[in-house]
């Protein structure tokens, strides 16, 4: 009887435990692949798309990074690898001669996606956002040109309900023209004028709007805390409001995050460190209080399913 219940014991508790560590999503599955500064978004079909950069496995400096990756979802669990949709060399052999294929960003306008990308010049130093277009959400992504240059790192474009987009960078935002390249330079304005900063060491912003709020997230305190602001404007005044997720056990490096909505859910979309500096894109769901401020997120293992 004894011998017999433990055995039965042995067997739930076995069970439960390939359940459970089945049931736990994060980090995402990219198929082995280090990927991290994901960009969520929601195109219509049924699927959630990412737009990332890729990690070199267990590498030691974010130089290593040398292109970029596409994948989508109808889960949650399994993800679709679109391979590299833009890579260094493509660029360097069309004379861009850059390295460091950092946070990038995807965004559909009038049939077309633009997919932007941040590098570093090897002669000047000097960060420079790109572009390429493509008539599908995965590439691939052709005909890359400059956008900005001195705007830092982390391109994020949001394109608002009437229409127009604007591009956000690690230190200015500005409205872009209707060739989604250009930017109006009398709406360009500093990070610094119209936020305040309390943390150091910002980057990572995204935007995306709810009830007719705009949200912009970053991260901040040596790039592990996640902090956001809201306003009326899509170019602010910005008016902090706390923290989106703060660090925990689980390292972050260089935390970079975006928001999408899916099937009614919010969720939030990051990633944490796996190996030295190779990390992997994890996601938790997000709630919003009565007053439209975000309830702090809390990292877990478990992630989403949809």
């Amino acid at each position: 009887m004894h011998l017999h219940l433990k055995i039965v014991i042995w067997i739930v508790v076995g069970i439960t435990g390939c359940s459970y560590i089945s049931a736990q999503n994060n980090p995402l599955n990219m198929n082995a692949l280090y990927t991290a500064d994901p960009t969520a978004r929601n195109w219509g079909d049924n699927k959630i798309w990412l737009y990332t950069s890729h990690d070199v496995p267990c590498m030691a400096s974010y130089s290593a990074m040398n292109d970029w990756h596409v994948f989508s979802s109808k889960d949650g669990i399994s993800w679709k690898d679109y391979g590299p949709v833009l890579s260094l060399d493509k660029l360097n052999q069309q004379g861009w001669k850059v390295y460091n294929a950092w946070a990038p960003d995807c965004v559909k306008k009038d049939g077309r996606y633009y997919f932007y990308f941040p590098v570093k010049g090897m002669e000047d130093k000097v960060w420079k956002i790109g572009v390429a277009r493509s008539k599908k959400p995965f590439g691939p992504f052709e005909k890359p040109v400059l956008v900005v240059a001195n705007w830092g790192i982390d391109p994020n474009v949001f394109v608002d309900d009437d229409g127009k987009a604007y591009l956000y960078c690690q230190y200015k935002m500005g409205e872009l023209n209707n060739d989604m390249v250009t930017v109006k330079e009398e709406t360009v304005v500093e990070l610094k004028d119209v936020a305040h900063i309390p943390y150091s060491h910002y980057e990572g912003p995204f935007v995306f709007k709810r009830k007719n709020k705009y949200y912009y997230i970053c991260s901040s305190e040596g790039y592990k805390r996640l902090i956001y602001y809201m306003s009326d404007r899509p170019l602010g005044p910005w008016e902090y409001k706390g923290t989106l997720m703060a660090p925990d056990e689980r390292p972050a490096e260089n935390n970079h995050a975006s928001v999408v909505k899916f099937k009614d859910k919010w969720m939030l979309f990051y990633h944490r460190k796996e190996c030295n500096k190779a990390r992997k894109i994890c996601a938790d769901y997000m709630a919003f209080n009565e007053d439209g401020s975000i309830k702090e997120v809390i990292r877990t293992d478990k992630g989403i399913k949809f």
